[in-house]
């Protein structure tokens, strides 16, 4: 079993997993960890408890219909989850009457093969799934894991094995090394060491990408690696057969809902941003996947960088303070500052900033986060609103103006002052 705790924007999240989650235990999550009693009270802010049901516990039958419309009008539900077999696992059923006996304290939300269940009282968040369900989609054969414009990761994936017999696959040439090393993006750098990209099936698809200009980016796993499409906005889990399916990448889609869940509780929000601490402020830069969040960051000349994709703003009396996270590919560590700017990105010909008005960008950062704020009870939905509001009327805005070769720090850096 999995327990591991880790501190973003001074909140402990401990997470308990009945299978080995790779991602949260190394890589950019390893720089959060901390002791599993560090918090004041030895007791974590935030508990994620995942849980696997196995199919033998499938022992009850189907809700009855009575059922299924109390379930279908208390909890978020998409297509196929009140078809789920887990609503069959008597685990799941009682924690769903539990919720619906208190709708005002709890939330969940119904998938095909996964439940998600949260406990804003007690700030207990349970990701229930099905074994074996990854082996049920084998053949199903998916275009690919979608990215949505929120950054999160959709159900439909593929992950497929490559075979990888190590005496006979030929290491990378010189000529391959520095053709991935230039057209790929690797976290890691040494990456492209790994023997999983000697595959030949993976090699050719990696050379078929570059030949056709796409931008690819590649996290490695102790299973496996992600590969990242970024012009077809795609991403594949790669893996050794001997490995096995785990559920890393199943859950692993919805880190950024997990620990987003209940920062309104602490006056804080997860938002889609890059953002690096220039001095004394921190500057965050807004704008949809693939909008330049990453390049600006590539760009900074110095700085701490947070994240290249998910930023911590968290409330403090008067003032906002972003906060680093694991929750991307780029970040520089633990890290904090007071806010001092909040740029939206729009590509051009020249480097430019311009004012924007507070109402327009609250709508904006609103409906980009309704993914976060939807599962919220009401006072919570509300005090995420409001954030929101006063986080754009006391924090100085600009629409950012930037060629990709060219960033004009001096510019933010006098905007934040």
């Amino acid at each position: 079993m999995l327990v591991v705790s880790h501190r973003l924007a001074g909140i402990t999240f401990r997470t308990e997993s009945d299978v080995w989650l790779p991602g949260l235990a190394e890589g950019l999550f390893a720089r959060f960890r901390v002791a599993a009693d560090a918090s004041d009270d030895g007791a974590p802010d935030v508990r994620h408890r995942i849980h696997r049901v196995a199919r033998e516990a499938l022992t009850l039958d189907p809700p009855p219909a009575e059922e299924q419309e109390r379930l279908l009008h208390g909890a978020h539900v998409e297509p196929g989850g009140l078809d789920s077999p887990l609503l069959r696992a008597p685990a799941v059923r009682d924690w769903l009457r539990e919720a619906l006996a208190q709708p005002t304290l709890v939330g969940f939300s119904l998938y095909p093969h996964w439940v998600i269940g949260r406990d804003f009282a007690g700030r207990v968040l349970d990701f229930f799934y099905l074994e074996e369900a990854e082996a049920d989609r084998q053949d199903e054969e998916p275009a690919g894991l979608q990215m949505g414009e929120d950054g999160e990761l959709l159900p439909d994936f593929r992950i497929r094995p490559v075979d990888l017999d190590l005496q006979t696959a030929a290491p990378l040439t010189a000529e391959e090394r520095e053709r991935f090393s230039q057209g790929i993006g690797f976290a890691p750098p040494e990456t492209v060491d790994l023997p999983l990209l000697r595959a030949p099936t993976l090699r050719t698809w990696l050379h078929a990408c570059l030949d056709q200009s796409h931008r690819l980016e590649i996290q490695p796993f102790s299973d496996g690696v992600m590969v990242w499409n970024q012009n077809q906005s795609t991403l594949d889990f790669v893996y050794r057969p001997e490995f096995g399916r785990t559920a890393e990448a199943r859950v692993a889609a919805y880190y950024r809902r997990l620990f987003a869940t209940f920062l309104p509780a602490f006056s804080a929000q997860l938002i889609h941003s890059s953002g690096v601490i220039r001095g004394d402020r921190a500057a965050l830069f807004l704008a949809k996947d693939e909008g330049g969040k990453s390049t600006v960051l590539r760009h900074a000349p110095e700085g701490h960088l947070l994240n290249d994709d998910q930023v911590i703003v968290q409330r403090e009396g008067e003032h906002f303070v972003a906060h680093a996270t694991p929750l991307g590919r780029l970040t520089s560590g633990p890290g904090q500052a007071q806010l001092g700017g909040l740029f939206v990105l729009e590509k051009a010909p020249s480097f430019e900033l311009e004012p924007v008005q507070p109402a327009p960008l609250v709508r904006q950062l609103w409906d980009e986060h309704r993914v976060f704020t939807a599962v919220l009870p009401k006072p919570l939905k509300t005090r995420a609103f409001d954030f929101f509001y006063d986080l754009c009327h006391r924090v100085p805005a600009y629409r950012m103006r930037f060629p990709k070769d060219h960033v004009d720090w001096d510019a933010i850096d006098a905007a934040m002052t």
